[in-house]
């Protein structure tokens, strides 16, 4: 069916331009923040593509010569009075259709996911006004805002304890001439021993992930337990080797687990005689 050739070549090439968009950006960030910076970046320039006619009648008519080159003609599904089992999308031209049903949604949806998953503020952003440069943003509101999501990591979980530690973080930004503009050189600024709880929040910031799709590496514990030859293992017996595996320091006691496991008579074998 040519709509259908069309849209795979159409969708190929429309991701082609977009992670030309996305990985033109540095892939590595420092952190968090950093991240998120750079993310409202490329939103921006993913919705100037969609604004961009330009940008749109060139990759049409790169699907267009991969269709002739094919023996395919551009067409488009017929609009239906009542549709049930696909969007019915109303275009006169094939090149409308495709324009509103994929190259309009994908665009929308990148921009759409990279927004909600890094730069929505959340309340682990919080700890972004203790950065130097930032700290010119962060009102007395902010300021208990930004304590009470890291309350239970502070080594001094205390509102009072913080306001006035913020009060004398302030004062030495502030004499500062180069300010800090990042987490990492923001830590090593607020010493553990003069800032402890500024030390901690810009600390647990610091070590959340960008992302949040990582892969289960091939030291994991998990894996090394949970093997081919035994995936069928219950989810009791799977906790209490994951436990056994990550805290080797605590003692066993081999004799109290043998007595446990013989007085359990849900077994064939019979572990204990009477003589």
């Amino acid at each position: 069916m040519p709509f259908r050739i069309s849209a795979s070549w159409l969708l190929l090439l429309l991701l082609n331009m977009c992670f030309n968009t996305v990985w033109h950006y540095p892939t590595f960030y420092k952190d968090l923040v950093e991240a998120a910076s750079e993310a409202e970046t490329v939103i921006s320039s993913l919705r100037k593509i969609r604004q961009d006619d330009n940008v749109w009648q060139e990759l049409y008519q790169d699907i267009t010569k991969l269709a002739e080159k094919q023996n395919v003609l551009p067409s488009k599904p017929r609009t239906a009075g009542r549709q049930q089992h696909r969007d019915n999308v109303p275009a006169d031209t094939p090149e409308e259709y495709w324009r509103r049903s994929v190259y309009y949604p994908l665009l929308d949806h990148i921009a759409n996911e990279l927004e909600t998953r890094l730069v929505v503020p959340k309340d682990r952003f919080l700890a972004q006004y203790l950065i130097p440069s930032k700290l010119a943003s962060l009102t007395p509101e902010r300021e208990l805002q930004d304590f009470m999501p890291f309350a239970g990591d502070l080594p001094d979980n205390n509102f009072a304890a913080y306001k006035a530690e913020m009060v004398r973080w302030k004062c030495k930004c502030q004499n500062v001439t180069e300010k800090p503009s990042t987490l990492i050189d923001t830590l090593k600024h607020a010493k553990p021993e003069m800032y402890s709880n500024i030390h901690s929040a810009v600390k647990v910031l610091l070590t959340m992930p960008v992302t949040s799709a990582t892969a289960e590496t091939s030291f994991s514990a998990l894996k090394r337990i949970k093997t081919y030859l035994q995936s069928t293992m219950v989810e009791d017996r799977l906790n209490g080797l994951s436990l056994m595996h990550v805290h080797p320091e605590i003692p066993l006691n081999f004799d109290q687990a043998i007595n446990t496991f013989a007085a359990d008579g849900n077994r064939r074998i019979q572990l204990i005689f009477p003589y």
